[in-house]
């Protein structure tokens, strides 16, 4: 099924702690396309970059690289509950890199589950009626 032609054409790579950079994901990439004819359709990065540091020109990086490699790019920022907030619910570090997110995605813990708000998505306004939600559980996603 899908899980396991997921499984089939995945490549992990994990790097030191600080030693990621964008120009070191360029040569991987770079290396992967040239030597193993692989080109992702989606780079998942975990713990990195940390978006209290991240400054634009390294966005930027980023952004040009999905876009040149035709992939989707996910990152993740862990946030703390004091963390200065706009309306949406969104760290001040993260909103100041505006139009070079193209998608942002909060979640927001609740007693039994963790509800999931779309902030932004792809040149349209985020739906307000998505009622998703992760239940930590079962690790699955659910409409409620």
């Amino acid at each position: 099924g899908a899980r396991s032609a997921v499984d089939r054409n995945k490549q992990i790579y994990t790097y030191a702690t600080g030693t990621l950079t964008p120009q070191r994901l360029r040569s991987t990439l770079d290396f992967l396309s040239t030597h193993a004819e692989f080109k992702p359709g989606l780079i998942e990065i975990e713990g990195w970059p940390d978006f209290r540091t991240l400054s634009i020109e390294e966005m930027r990086a980023l952004r040009a690289l999905a876009i040149e490699y035709h992939s989707e790019l996910w990152l993740t920022a862990h946030t703390s509950h004091k963390d200065f907030v706009n309306k949406e619910g969104v760290p001040d570090y993260i909103a100041r890199l505006g139009e070079l997110v193209s998608v942002l995605v909060t979640l927001e813990p609740q007693a039994d589950h963790v509800k999931l708000k779309f902030v932004k998505t792809h040149r349209v306004p985020p739906p307000v009626d998505a009622h998703l939600e992760f239940d930590p559980k079962t690790l699955l996603v659910r409409w409620r």
